[in-house]
């Protein structure tokens, strides 16, 4: 990102202060809110006197000179709160950080910011993810996902054993629920539907009413696996490399320890179900 010098020296001597982050750990809703009010009162005074053609920047670097010489002001005497008066001046909608998790790992991204919200600045779009996983995360479904995160769900495989904690009256709330999910999230790619649903998993987990990791595990194979095919092609397939192929080449990732966690779920779940060409 190109900081003009001006903006730059502000900004370094903002940013110096992050050792003294605390995670947002003791601020209320109700510091939110008071900080939010502040700042849109700050930027409409500032915008009727520095409306440019590059208002955003001129934005930026008087929100800094703000925030950076608060010194009357005993209400802004910690990090946390100056960096969240800093996003909700400049980006109140988190724009940055929906247009990284909608993009993924896609180096457009910060161009597209760069339009879409007049700054691309990676430091702010660290905190607005940390904002929102502290404030928002369990109030709104985020939709429209590209970013990534099959790894790190597999990573938690092995802690499933089984799947008897999950009655057969949550199950159904389960399916309930996969269902509308899936209704509500209708995409061209399957890529999006698997990685949104994996955000949603891992991020919003509370939102959803999954209660466990269990719970977690059975609503991702209820969206992205009903039909238990990857337990099929497993049973199908004789050498490993015709299954990791297969399983790659329809679910766009592989990982062996899913197939035991499918078995546990077929056990639990759908006992009935064939899933192997010999099954009598």
């Amino acid at each position: 990102m190109y900081i003009p010098d001006t903006i730059g020296i502000e900004r370094q001597k903002f940013f110096t202060r992050e050792r003294e982050f605390n995670n947002f750990t003791s601020l209320t809703e109700e510091d939110i809110a008071q900080i939010k009010a502040d700042a849109t009162d700050f930027v409409n005074r500032t915008k009727s006197h520095y409306e440019t053609p590059y208002w955003q920047s001129t934005l930026y670097e008087r929100v800094l000179e703000f925030i950076n010489h608060q010194k009357r002001n005993s209400y802004y005497n910690t990090f946390d709160k100056k960096v969240i008066f800093l996003i909700l001046a400049l980006d109140p909608d988190l724009l940055m950080y929906k247009i990284y998790l909608s993009n993924g790992n896609d180096d457009k991204e910060y161009n597209k910011m760069l339009s879409v919200v007049g700054i691309n600045d990676s430091k702010i779009l660290r905190y607005e993810e940390i904002f929102f996983n502290h404030f928002l995360k369990d109030k709104t479904i985020i939709k429209g996902v590209k970013l990534n995160q099959v790894a790190s769900l597999m990573s938690y495989t092995e802690f499933i054993k089984s799947f008897k904690s999950i009655t057969d009256e949550k199950y159904e709330s389960l399916c309930a629920l996969a269902k509308k999910w899936l209704e509500e999230n209708i995409y061209d790619e399957y890529n999006t539907t698997l990685s949104t649903a994996i955000y949603n998993i891992m991020a919003q987990h509370k939102l959803l009413g999954l209660n466990s990791l269990q719970e977690q595990f059975c609503f991702f194979i209820l969206l992205i696996d009903p039909n238990l095919e990857l337990l099929k092609i497993y049973e199908e397939e004789s050498r490993i490399d015709n299954i990791k192929s297969r399983i790659k080449e329809r679910f766009s990732f592989y990982h062996h320890d899913l197939i035991r966690v499918e078995k546990l779920y077929h056990e639990r779940f759908c006992p009935d179900l064939e899933i192997s060409p010999w099954q009598l």
